[in-house]
């Protein structure tokens, strides 16, 4: 009986001597991870989303480079200064400027992240706990592009939460304008002059002269559209209420910026001072994020 305990007791003591050493390094680090942070919780879910992005290149839906944006977010509670990591459903929606108005309203992109594939993307910064993603532009070329970004989290027993609309320019060739030929500029001379003139119709009462009724009407009409357009005025032209809100979240994004201004310093000190290794042209510390999770 002896001769099987003391094995054993081998075996345990190699198990534990494995787990001293790097071979279970990852494990512990993740559980220290874990553990270390903190998360939202459906009792105190996450009450607002701060996002920050910038042009990047990087892997596209199709595994080949592409352009696109490059995120850093932050997750933050009710009266809590300190940013979070979060367990739910993200997903990215991209618009940009091409096609008519109604095209504009719509994303032609929805990324979605399940919350196992989100977590790939949590980094630890200066600020606190954090997440940075690479975001695709799915359309071809490299046409100029006006576009925007917004963050929609979704939360087990709380309500869905909306980061705030992120603009982003895509610098690109510009599309040529397109000159009116001269069948278009004579059609529309053409309908121009067609003007519908209305005679006024004046009837004599002693030495005056007045307006019919249908023109009395007319202009009382467009006296009380003149009126509405400039109280309208009067109530767009008033000082906006500052909301410490919106403040909070801009002073925000403005440390991040920072950050990244930090990370993108320092990426090109290691550059000019090193002799012997080549680093990638792309310097952003982004770029070499890979995107996770389904896309919709």
């Amino acid at each position: 009986m002896d001769d099987l305990i003391m094995p054993f007791r081998y075996v345990v003591i190699l198990f534990l001597s494995t787990l001293v050493t790097g071979c279970a390094s990852i494990d512990l680090t993740s559980w220290d991870w874990k553990m270390k942070h903190q998360f939202a919780t459906p009792k105190k879910p996450v009450y607002e989303i701060v996002a920050l992005w910038e042009p990047a290149e990087g892997k596209g839906v199709d595994g080949m480079p592409t352009r696109g944006f490059a995120g850093q977010l932050m997750f933050f509670q009710h009266n809590n200064p300190s940013p979070v990591y979060v367990k739910g459903e993200v997903m990215i929606h991209l618009f940009d400027d091409q096609g008519d108005l109604e095209d504009q309203t719509k994303p032609i992109h929805q990324y979605k992240f399940d919350s196992g594939a989100w977590q790939a993307h949590a980094v630890e910064s200066t600020l606190g706990p954090g997440y940075q993603v690479f975001i695709p532009y799915v359309r071809k070329g490299r046409i100029q592009a006006e576009c925007a970004l917004r963050v929609q989290l979704t939360q087990q027993r709380a309500s869905d939460v909306y980061s705030r609309m992120v603009s982003v320019k895509l610098e690109g060739t510009t599309p040529e304008t397109r000159q009116p030929s001269l069948t278009q500029n004579q059609q529309h001379f053409e309908a121009k002059g067609q003007i519908e003139v209305d005679t006024l119709a004046r009837r004599e009462t002693g030495k005056r002269l007045e307006l019919s009724r249908e023109h009395k009407q007319i202009k009382f009409n467009d006296s009380e559209q003149r009126q509405e357009l400039i109280q309208q005025t009067k109530a767009e032209s008033l000082k906006p209420i500052l909301d410490e809100r919106d403040e909070r979240i801009r002073q925000l994004e403005n440390q991040m910026a920072r950050l990244l201004d930090d990370q993108r310093q320092q990426s090109t000190e290691r550059f000019s001072n090193s002799d012997n290794e080549s680093f990638p042209t792309n310097s952003t510390s982004y770029r070499k994020f890979r995107m996770s999770g389904s896309v919709k």
